[in-house]
């Protein structure tokens, strides 16, 4: 046995983001992953209705780092996001 594993054992590797590794290996500089990290803030108010039961909730978002994120219809997203939701958040 080599480092405590059984012969043979061959560790599995799955990378969900292979292009990722790519650009680690080429710049070389583990740091450079978190400046890719995208980040958003926001604020949202609820507004509880007692005859119908439910909240309703405001959310507006602001996305500084949108740059190459694309939204659920697939264009660049907008730099403010404004919407209008029924229910709790879970």
């Amino acid at each position: 046995m080599s480092e405590g594993k059984p012969a043979g054992f061959v560790s599995p590797e799955f990378d969900p983001h292979p292009e990722r590794k790519a650009r680690l290996e080429e710049r070389g500089d583990p740091i450079h992953l978190l400046l890719d990290a995208k980040t958003s803030t926001g604020a949202e108010i609820r507004f509880f209705m007692p005859v119908l039961n439910v909240p309703f909730r405001l959310i507006f978002a602001e996305n500084p780092q949108r740059g190459g994120v694309l939204n659920n219809q697939l264009l660049p997203a907008k730099p403010f996001t404004f919407r209008f939701a029924v229910g709790t958040t879970f």
